[in-house]
Order: C-alpha cells, then structure tokens, then sequence
C-alpha cells in the first residue's frame, strides 16, 4: 500500500519515486544510512564555518539508525550497531580526528555526535535480545561503562534511567546469571532507601527525585526470571524470598512499585517446578491456589492465565520419571495421577467467565508427558484416552502428542509382550500419516525413530526390515535421516544376529553411514555407538570369520574416531566369542592397547570391570 501511494503522489508531483528496494528492511536501513552520510558529508565541509552547528549531526540521527538496526532483527544487525555506537564514544573521548577516524575502519564507524542514554539503552537492548552469557556480560559492563561516564560528567544526558537497568536485568535474567542481577537490583534498592532517609530532611533529597531509579515490578521480575533460570539449587527459596520483599515494600507503602503480579508469581512457580523435587512442584501448585484464591476476592492483578497452570503441570512432569517402580508404596497420588487431576480441574475452569482458562494444546502435551515417563502399568491407556479427548474439546493433537503416546506404548511394550501394543502404535503412525497429508500435521524424525524403535526392541523376527523399511521411508519423505536412525536398524540386526544375515545387513548399514559421511553428510557419521553395535551383531552371529570382519571394522574405527572403552569391549567379546584358543594373542593386544591408552591420558578407552571380564 505504501508504495501504490508512493508512486502516486510521484506521479502527481512529477518526482522520482524511491526503488522497489527502499520498500524491504535492508533497503530502508541503507536509505537511512545514506541519508546520514550525505549529513555528514555537509558538515564536515563546513565545520569550521560560521554555521557549523546548523550542520552537525544530532544524536537523535544517530539513534534512529541505532533503533531501526536492532530492531530489524535481522542477522549482523547488532554487529552494525555496535560500530556506530564505537564512533559516537570516540567523538565523546575527542578522539575523532581523520587520522584515528580512517585507522577505525570496521571496529568503529566515524561519529559526529555522543552517545546519549537512548543509545546506550539501544545497544543494551540488542544485547538482550541476543541471550547468552557473553552478551550479559557485555550488558554489565556497558551500564558500569554508563554509570562511571555519567559520574565522571555528571551530564544528565548519559544518565542510566529505569530503562536501562530493566534491559541489563532482563539480558542477565535470559543468561541465567542470577547473581549478577540479583547484585544490580540491590543496588538500587540502597540507592533508594538513602533517597528515602534523605528526603524526610532535606529539600536538596527532594530535587534528586528525578534522578533516582526506583525499583519497580519488571525490575524484580526479571531477577525472578533469572533464579528461574539458573542453575541454583537453592534458586526457589531466593525466589520465594524476593517475592515475599516485594509483597512487604508495596503493602507498606515504602516501594508501591515493587508490588508483584501474575508474571511475578507465575516465573516463582517456574523455579519450584523445575526443582526436579515432589515438594517443589507441591509448592508449585499452592501458589497457583493462591493466586486463584486472590484474583477471586479482587486482586486482579494476580489473575492466572494458561501459561501459569502450563508451569504447574511442569512440575510433575519433570518428577514423573521418579515414581516408575509398581511396588513403591506411596500414600500420595503418582506424579500423572497430580497432573491429570490438575487438568481437570483446568476444565472446569472453562464456564467460569472471571477466569477465563482454556487448555491448549502444550496443556495437555505436558499430562501426556507425565504419563510417558510414568513407566507405569495401564500408563498407555491413559495417554490414549487424553489423546481421543482432545479434539473433542477443540484442541486437536499435534506431532508431540502422539509421539508421547507412542512413548507410553513403547514403555508397556518393555513390560508386556502382548503384540496388540505395536498394532495399536502402528494404528496411531497410520493416523499421523492421514493428518499429514491433509496438512493438519507435521511428522519429525523423532516419530520415525521411536516407531522403529519399537520394532527394534519388539519380539518380531521381521522387525529388522520393519525398521529398516521406516528408515526408506524417511529418505523418501524428506524426513532428515541421522545417524540415529541408523543406529536403530544396527540395533534391531544385532538383537536379531542369530537370524541369516542380519550381522552382514548391520555391516552394510555402517558402510551406508561411512560412504555419506565421506560425501558430507555428517549427521550420518558413525559413531562409537554404531561400530560397537556393528560389532555386537557379529559376536552373537557365531559366524567363522566373525572376527576377521570385526578387526576390519575396528581399523576403520581407529581412522575415523577416537574408540572408547564400550567399542574396545564389544571387539574383545567377539573374539572371546568367536575367535576360539588360537585368538588369545589379539584379546592380549587389544588388552595392552587399552592400558597404554589410559596412561597417554584417554581415560575414555581405559580397561574396566567388562574388559577383564
């Protein structure tokens, strides 16, 4: 639309409108560049005229470009940025001379104006939305580089503002760096509570009123953000810690603006949850009956949506793999029992307007989840039924719910022999198929793998060329093909190696791996996983010359990768296999190969319990 108006407007007023190009996010950065070079240009042609300062730069300039670069999110786009801002600091340190100007070409873009606060803020901005520990580092340092700038100057334009310490919080929060946030938060706080005993008794605390940063919610939250995501053990009580600080300081009236939200809540929730312990995701859950309990009675600024609930149901999910033995005698419910109970409670929530919660699809792939990982007897049932539910309540199922019922089935499977289980994962993959090719699913590398997976490890004699058939099948459907999925068909020959042929099929898998990998290939690079496998299939094939293709394989092992002591294992077990009295010497060898390994430093290929075995 912009550029059908464009174009008429040149065509009423006879100018030449702007290339097509000037319409995409790189011709509009280069547009806004080349404007600010021609500005450039102007001044440095008459900076030492009478009016130069009608022809200087502003910051403001600077700045648009700065914003539009980091914004733009585009790839090397902050990179851009940093240039810039290089060039504003140089022209702030009066280092900006055409000698230093034209030796900075690339680290630094020659500036006619300093940074102000918004270029900072801009710069700290990109950093955080670029999460990594490098980039909060970087963030933390810009901001002391601001504070130390600032308090060298004491020009009120390079002033940090509530803007800046609420991005440098949130790029630390994103990295997890939990202390270093925690530590920029109360600072401010002792900045605040002085300006607070200063302010009762002078009138000169009164006017620093504009210069004080209070800490506000997004301020706490995001050092929330950051104990959730770090790997503090102790990150929920600190959590729970600060939240109860920002009840107190806003209920008392010392900081209103520190008073806690849902968002508040919700990111404590999280820690408890993935505390990987049962009283975690019990405190979980009573925060979230608190904060329903509050929002009823009026505090609407603690009501709960999905995402809250989501982060409860997390926290059984994440403990549910704890509770897999059948005999352990438990007087409370298991970990899926908590979560489906949850979820139905999330359903009654459905008519209750106030509240206005609905399941989504993640909602009910997390109960699904813990059912998976329950391990426990009837846990497929239960998985299946939650899957029939869905699009009942419009919530139809996506590829991780069925692969989840899959996994529930392949964990019954383990336990129970009964051969209607990889029927019904048959019937569930056929299902995903339809739903595929009407373009209402998307079917991974990961469905392909438990399915064949289930083959592999089921009962079948043919479940060898079942897998092996799913592994065409991929290739076929474009479905990306790793050396995963041939460590599986590996697996299923060797499980079956006592059948005709199958050690010669696993052996012609491992050559389809290495003739991909020397085509460039390397998702499909054997591994020590797969030559071990390889070499397993042939110590169980009881064949003659076993051995002599098992040695030939561990030479191409030891050109390829590094072997560790699992590889070195399997080869000495086909030889105490199939070898026979004459074949000592090469056990010995392989034997002696190990320990000088372990005493060059490859304690990954030294001997164990296995080898002397």
């Amino acid at each position: 639309m912009l550029r059908s108006l464009e174009l008429e407007d040149a065509s009423l007023n006879g100018t030449k409108p702007f290339d097509e190009s000037f319409y995409t996010v790189s011709g509009c950065l280069e547009k806004m560049e080349e404007i600010l070079s021609n500005a450039e240009d102007e001044y440095t042609k008459n900076m030492f005229g009478p009016e130069k300062e009608r022809y200087k730069p502003h910051v403001d300039w600077y700045n648009h470009i700065l914003g539009a670069l980091i914004r733009s999110n585009t790839e090397g786009t902050l990179s851009k940025a940093k240039t810039i801002f290089r060039g504003m600091e140089e022209f702030q340190n009066n280092s900006h001379d055409e000698n230093s100007r034209s030796n900075n070409q690339g680290a630094i873009r020659p500036c006619w104006s300093s940074p102000d606060t918004v270029s900072y803020n801009t710069i700290l901005f990109g950093l955080s939305q670029n999460p990594g520990i490098v980039q909060g580092k970087e963030a933390g340092e810009l901001l002391q580089k601001m504070k130390e700038n600032y308090g060298r100057s004491n020009n009120p334009s390079i002033r940090p503002d509530d803007v800046t310490y609420g991005v440098v919080m949130n790029a630390l929060a994103q990295a997890g760096m939990a202390r270093e946030a925690e530590s920029i938060l109360e600072s401010l706080e002792e900045e605040y509570n002085d300006f607070l005993e200063r302010s009762q008794s002078s009138d000169i605390a009164r006017n620093d009123a504009n210069i004080i940063v209070t800490p506000n919610n997004t301020m706490y939250n995001s050092v929330l953000n950051a104990f959730a995501r770090s790997s503090d053990p102790n990150s929920a009580c600190k959590a729970e810690a600060l939240f109860s600080r920002m009840k107190t300081l806003s209920s008392t009236g010392k900081n209103p603006a520190a008073e806690p939200d849902i968002v508040s809540l919700s990111t404590v929730i999280s820690c408890h949850s993935r505390s990987g312990t049962r009283e975690g995701a019990e405190r979980a859950e009573e925060l979230l009956v608190t904060a329903v309990d509050l929002y009823s009675k009026g505090n609407a600024k603690m009501k709960p949506d999905i995402i809250v609930f989501n982060n409860v149901l997390s926290g059984w999910a994440n403990i549910s793999g704890s509770y897999d033995n059948e005999d352990e005698a438990l007087d409370d419910a298991i970990p899926a029992e908590r979560a489906e109970t949850l979820l139905k409670r999330i359903d009654s929530f459905k008519n209750n307007q106030s509240l206005d919660i609905n399941p989504i699809v993640q909602t009910y792939n997390i109960v699904l989840d813990c059912w998976a990982k329950s391990r426990r007897k009837g846990a497929a049932e239960k998985a299946l039924n939650i899957l029939r539910v869905m699009p009942s309540v419009g919530t139809p199922p996506d590829d991780c719910s069925y692969n989840s019922v899959l996994d529930a089935i392949a964990s019954e499977m383990s336990r129970d022999a009964d051969p209607s289980w990889i029927e019904r994962a048959e019937e569930l993959f056929e299902e995903m198929k339809r739903l595929r090719s009407a373009g209402k699913l998307t079917i991974k590398n990961i469905t392909f793998h438990i399915i064949m997976n289930l083959y592999a490890k089921s009962s079948r004699i043919d479940g060898a060329r079942k897998a092996e058939d799913l592994l065409r099948g991929m290739e076929s459907d474009g479905v990306c093909v790793s050396d995963m999925t041939y460590n599986i068909c590996i697996d299923a020959c060797a499980r079956r190696a006592f059948h005709r042929g199958n050690s010669k099929k696993a052996e012609h898998f491992l050559e389809e791996m290495i003739s991909l990998s020397e085509k460039g290939n390397l998702h499909c690079s054997p591994k020590n996983h797969s030559f071990s496998s390889v070499i397993n299939a042939l110590a169980k094939s009881g064949d003659s010359d076993a051995v002599e293709r098992a040695e030939k394989i561990m030479e191409k092992a030891e050109e390829m990768i590094s072997p560790n002591s699992i590889l070195y294992n399997s080869y000495l077990d086909c030889i105490v296999k199939n070898g026979g009295n004459g074949q000592t010497h090469k056990a010995e060898s392989v034997l002696r190969k190990m320990i000088s390994m372990r005493q060059s430093g490859r304690h990954d290929a030294q001997p164990t319990a296995f080898t002397y075995r």
